[in-house]
């Protein structure tokens, strides 16, 4: 998934701190997303995703600050989980092959 935009920008931090923020909206997925979107980026479960991938609180931070910029994170939400759905976990690949002039 890093080779497709905007992933493929982003650091390796970023894709951490990204992967917890996705983690965390699958496993709170049931509740509505405003409410979801306060239990998620909540004090207590940010602590719980910077113990869990080993990051102080300033780079935490940090980086949420380049996936907003990034235009990932919108606020409090993430703005598209990039087709990643845990209970129908397929990725179709569509190829346009065209006459090439």
């Amino acid at each position: 998934m890093k080779s497709i935009p905007p992933l493929n920008s982003l650091r390796n931090k970023e894709l951490d701190v990204l992967g917890q923020l996705l983690y965390f909206n699958h496993v709170y997925g049931d509740l509505e997303p405003a409410i979801r979107g306060k239990v998620i980026f909540d004090y207590d479960t940010k602590i719980d995703m910077m113990e869990y991938i080993g990051m102080d609180e300033a780079s935490f931070n940090n980086n949420l600050t380049s996936l907003r910029k990034n235009k990932i994170l919108k606020g409090r939400s993430i703005i598209s989980t990039f087709g990643l759905n845990a209970a129908s976990p397929d990725i179709t690949f569509k190829f346009l092959i065209g006459n090439a002039s």
